[in-house]
């Protein structure tokens, strides 16, 4: 049997009736493209379709995205242009109750609006120009199918009144487009609409309807739907197919026969109405004497009014003549086959042009030289353009003729998105784009200066900008400056170009602080090129944005998400049926990935894998995910969890077969005992060069000395909230440690818990410790915290920075010593002696700092109120 069609499009053919009609169509030798959202679908399907020697083609197209058709239509013609066939096949279905108003979720209403309806007609505007010219060649035919549904006809399912809803107006417009095509000479355009029953496909799921149970076994067989829709269609009699107990209401006698009969005699009578109605005499003209003229109420007339008035010219009848002019170019050009069709659009365009400009400089003088002209001597030259630029208006081109672009004389299709030039005519796209960028630019509100605030108002930014870590002393530099300027204008923006990937990164920081990464921005930084991407806020993307950068990413090896609020479950599977290997994944906040897919995907994916950093994910990372990572991730070099509630010492023991493990970092949410930590680092010490645990209240000494007897690659040591730690157990680790010096350390908060003041058996960080840590770690050491490390007296400050010791600490860069009773403005002094390179000094608390000492130029003391806030900026050169 030969093919039904030459080549279809299939719009939803990623699953359900539009995956299994495709693989139909190509077994009966029909070319198709097939069109969805999910490009690994369409990737299987390609692979499923190789050996069928180019019978199957892909084209990705999210329905949502109504600006994208245009460009995806132009794109699929350019490709195909021997494209006969248009299946309109995608919808989803969504249970609503609307007794219930507070649960209705509105954005899911819009979605199946546009999914349902909006994005078809959105489609047909785009398609319907070639299938008219393809319809209007001798001997050729068209196809345009839609697959509509039953509840379109009868809404009886009343858990779904917003698809019903949908399916009824999509009828609708369908009877209509038929009509209006056949009416315009559009004959060999064939419409057909089929009613499909209900079908067991993904339509029903329980993922998005999960009060409808096993929705997937609900109704006909797909197979079976799909063969009886396939052979329905190769008869090519019908414009309406019923499968199933549709079939009684589209047959004889059947109510939506009946209804089919009624809408073509109400046409034929409204039609005919309206003809009467356009071909009768004007009205006569009202009586010119007086007292007719006081007893009729008349507003003001322009002269253009007059002047067709006095010449009994309808407004009607001018729009109706341009119709009939349109409609009979169109039919001259399909009976001149000798001629292209483009030499032939060309020839009428110019001729149509000239013949309107004439016409419109006759009218113009027509006008002047009318009396009604002359009476009105406040009527202005701009008003006078006004009327007649909107007469000239009505005889534009529609939507699917081909025009010339008023800046660039280019040929093109015009659609309901062209703009309209500066000095009249319809605009190309790429002129189009240009011009609205302009206005765009002509339009933006400058914004008001600052009227209120003041100092205060700096003052807090500033500070922001401390706690922040962007703060930096005098000018700004170039990059920096050039970066902020487009964050604040970053919706002009249409690429970041071949930026460097700090630079990148920094736009992608600012943009987060501000709230602005959204969908929109996020494309700005999906480069195909791109090895690494971080987004440091995802609160307002959707599980279709974070596909969507795996999608368009296929080179992205690290990969850092925050407030990853909608990486779903369904995110993850994408991620594993992509062929993405990612080396390193950094997930905070994804509190709805469920344990199970965690476990799928170190099992798929965990090879690749050097860093896996998961940050609060509530209950769903659990022992069981640690007890899969030696087998599934053995080139596992740097873990982070920071957070998990379902973490505990069992799980953390299986990490010790994790040999070339790296770096380590722990917050948990469950106490954990010294013996596991102490097991753990017997295992994995000698090769860590990061080892970090916050939190740990109850971990004793014995982890100190575990660091000491194991570690010889430590580079970052934190230990935070130890109040079980004793100063005795510092000076042991750092005391003839093989170690080499650190260059990292953070004691934040290693003290006695109870006694702020007397602390008589040395809990916590104290002199001795801190002594000897400064010791070890003085030539490596470039950031040190020992905030709220309350113990340490003004004298261990002493030795360890005073100016007697002559001690010198070349590569710090930080220091924090926020809270510590005993800091003065002299070891204030001290430290910044001590330490030539120090950029940036907290003494938040230390209530002795008065700030009446001189900072050298260059650094920032910050913690000391002041004046000028909680920052001091040195300015002395003499320090």
């Amino acid at each position: 049997m030969a093919p039904i069609y030459q080549k279809a499009l299939v719009i939803g053919a990623t699953s359900g009736i539009g995956l299994a009609f495709a693989d139909k169509l190509i077994a009966n030798g029909t070319r198709v493209i097939a069109s969805g959202r999910r490009q690994e679908r369409l990737d299987a399907f390609q692979a499923a379709h190789r050996d069928d020697n180019g019978f199957a083609f892909t084209a990705a197209l999210d329905l949502t995205k109504l600006a994208s058709i245009p460009e995806f239509a132009a794109s699929v013609l350019a490709e195909h242009p021997d494209l006969d066939c248009v299946i309109l096949n995608s919808g989803i279905q969504r249970a609503f109750d609307f007794s219930k108003p507070e649960t209705i979720d509105l954005s899911a209403v819009d979605e199946e609006v546009t999914t349902n309806y909006t994005s078809y007609v959105h489609l047909l505007v785009a398609f319907l120009p070639h299938l008219q010219r393809l319809a209007s060649q001798e001997g050729k035919t068209a196809h345009l199918v839609f697959i509509s549904a039953t509840m379109g006809l009868v809404p009886g399912l009343l858990r779904t009144p917003n698809y019903n809803a949908t399916k009824s107006a999509l009828h609708s417009l369908i009877m209509a487009l038929r009509q209006q095509l056949v009416d315009a000479g559009y004959g060999r355009l064939r419409v057909v609409e089929v009613f499909p029953p209900a079908v067991q496909t993904e339509l029903h799921d329980e993922r998005h309807q999960p009060d409808l149970l096993n929705g997937g076994e609900i109704g006909m067989p797909l197979q079976q739907y799909t063969d009886t829709m396939f052979n329905e269609l190769a008869k090519g009699a019908e414009d309406y197919i019923g499968i199933g107990h549709v079939t009684a209401w589209l047959g004889e006698g059947g109510f939506e026969n009946e209804r089919q009969k009624l809408f073509q005699k109400q046409h034929v009578a409204l039609k005919e109405t309206l003809e009467k109605s356009n071909n009768q005499p004007p009205p006569p003209p009202p009586p010119q004497n007086g007292r007719g003229r006081r007893n009729r109420v008349m507003g003001p007339q322009s002269a253009l009014t007059d002047y067709l008035s006095a010449h009994n010219i309808s407004a009607r009848e001018i729009a109706e003549s341009a119709a009939r002019r349109r409609a009979q170019a169109e039919s001259s050009s399909e009976a001149n086959t000798g001629t292209t069709e483009d030499s032939a659009n060309a020839t009428i365009s110019t001729a149509a042009d000239e013949k309107r400009k004439k016409q419109t400089q006759a009218l113009r003088e027509k006008i002047k030289k009318s009396e009604g002209y002359k009476r009105r001597v406040e009527w202005s030259d701009e008003d006078e353009d006004e009327i007649l630029r909107q007469m000239v208006n009505l005889s534009a081109p529609l939507p699917g003729q081909m025009e010339n672009c008023a800046i660039c004389s280019k040929r093109f299709t015009v659609t309901p998105y062209s703009l309209a030039g500066p000095n009249g005519g319809l605009l190309c796209s790429p002129c189009g784009k240009e011009l609205a960028k302009e206005n765009a630019g002509a339009q933006r509100k400058k914004k008001k200066p600052r009227t209120s605030g003041g100092a205060i108002g700096q003052r807090r930014k500033v500070a922001s900008s401390i706690l922040d870590g962007t703060y930096t002393i005098g000018a700004k530099n170039l990059v920096t400056l050039c970066v902020e300027t487009l964050a604040k204008n970053i919706d002009l923006a249409d690429d970041l170009g071949s930026l460097p990937e700090p630079v990148i990164d920094k736009i992608a920081r600012i943009l987060s602080k501000r709230r602005l990464v959204n969908s929109k921005t996020i494309h700005l930084f999906m480069q195909s090129s791109a090895h690494e991407l971080k987004v440091y806020d995802g609160g307002k993307l959707s599980s279709d944005d974070i596909m969507l950068i795996f999608q368009t990413t296929p080179n992205l090896r690290r990969f850092k998400l925050r407030n990853a609020v909608q990486f779903k479950d369904e995110v993850m599977d994408f991620l594993i049926s992509r062929n993405l290997n990612l080396e390193s994944l950094d997930i905070q906040g994804a509190n709805l990935i469920s344990d199970s897919k965690w476990i799928e995907y170190i099992k798929a994916k965990g090879r690749s894998l050097r860093a896996l950093k998961i940050h609060h994910t509530d209950m769903h990372v659990t022992d069981d995910l640690l007890d899969h990572l030696p087998v599934y991730a053995p080139g596992l070099k740097c873990l982070k969890l920071i957070g998990n509630q379902r973490v505990s010492g069992l799980g953390l023991k299986a990490l010790a077969k994790l040999k070339q493990l790296e770096q380590l970092s722990l917050r948990l949410a469950t106490e954990v005992h010294s013996d596991v930590f102490v097991d753990l680092l017997a295992d994995i010490g000698p090769n860590l060069r990061t080892f970090s645990l916050e939190n740990v209240e109850n971990v004793d000494n014995t982890v100190l000395d575990a660091v000491h007897a194991h570690c010889r690659k430590l580079k970052k040591l934190r230990i935070t909230e130890s109040a079980e730690m004793t100063d005795s157990g510092f000076k042991r680790l750092f005391t003839d440690w093989a170690n080499p010096p650190l260059e990292f350390i953070d004691l934040e908060k290693c003290r006695e818990l109870e006694e702020s003041r007397e602390n008589t058996n040395n809990i916590g960080l104290c002199d001795e410790g801190f002594i000897a840590m400064m010791n070890h770690s003085a030539k490596s050491l470039r950031e040190l915290n020992i905030h709220a490390c309350r113990h340490i007296s003004s004298e261990a400050f002493e030795q360890v920075f005073g100016p007697e010791q002559e001690k010198v600490y070349p590569e710090l860069k930080k220091a924090e010593v926020s809270f510590i009773w005993s800091v003065t403005d002299w070891e204030v002094a001290s430290i910044f002696r001590a330490c030539p390179n120090l950029k940036e000094l907290n003494v938040f608390g230390c209530m002795k700092v008065k700030g009446q000492i001189g900072v050298p130029r260059g650094r920032i003391l910050v913690g000391v109120p002041n004046a000028d806030g909680m920052m001091i900026e040195g300015d002395d050169d003499n320090v």
